[in-house]
């Protein structure tokens, strides 16, 4: 599912957007622990597996699946090149000059196209006219620039820093990264349904519950009976 009408500058949003961000992504139930713990969208990229768990009080499965979905949003924001012409939209919609959103979708701005853009392109192509609104455009782009120059947060290069040794992170490596970090989510809590269940094979057993109640019980599970009183 797509945001919505948000800034794709994750580090721009309120406490608002991030609970627009979390209601978009599947994870309503989250929207009053973020809120009443004020959580902004820099505050958002600085979360991590410890702070939502112990300071959030969120479960561990829950927390990653957060982790996974900020990482997506991360990924957007960095990534300039391939944001949307909607993405553009939201951009400028989100600094309070959403007047000049007809005349930027009307020339296709996407991503790529921003971040080329100079003072002659917003004055005669795009008519930006209010000085004001000039410099703020030009300042935020300019800021996009130096974003790239340098590189993700958390030490992870960006395309323009890339050593001779390090191979370059692309789209298709992180989303590769992504894929296996939702794979070892996805392991996580299946282990954890396989001890749920070792409990009730093993209450089965002890309370002599009638034989059909097995027939419920997949069979490839039952390896770990032998594991569960230490569950119980």
């Amino acid at each position: 599912m797509q945001v919505a009408a948000l800034n794709p500058d994750v580090s721009k949003w309120d406490v608002k957007d991030v609970g627009k961000w979390l209601e978009s992504r599947g994870l309503k139930e989250q929207l009053k622990v973020f809120k009443d713990n004020d959580v902004n969208g820099n505050l958002l990229l600085r979360l991590d597996k410890d702070t939502l768990v112990q300071e959030l009080r969120l479960p561990e499965t829950v927390a990653l699946e957060i982790l996974d979905e900020i990482n997506v949003q991360e990924h957007k924001m960095f990534n300039v090149e391939e944001w949307t012409e909607d993405d553009v939209v939201s951009w400028i919609q989100s600094m309070g000059l959403g007047e000049h959103a007809p005349s930027f979708r009307y020339h296709n701005v996407t991503g790529s196209l921003l971040l080329e853009l100079n003072k002659t392109d917003i004055i005669e192509d795009l008519k930006v006219d209010k000085f004001g609104h000039r410099q703020t455009l030009l300042e935020e782009i300019a800021t996009l620039r130096k974003r790239l120059s340098r590189g993700r947060p958390g030490g992870r290069a960006g395309p323009h820093e890339q050593g001779a040794h390090a191979p370059p992170r692309t789209s298709a490596n992180e989303l590769a990264m992504l894929e296996r970090k939702k794979a070892e989510r996805l392991k996580a809590e299946l282990d954890a349904l396989k001890r749920k269940v070792c409990v009730c094979v093993c209450v089965c057993v002890r309370s002599r519950a009638p034989r059909y109640i097995y027939r419920y019980i997949d069979i490839d599970i039952l390896y770990d009976v032998s594991a569960a009183p230490r569950y119980i």
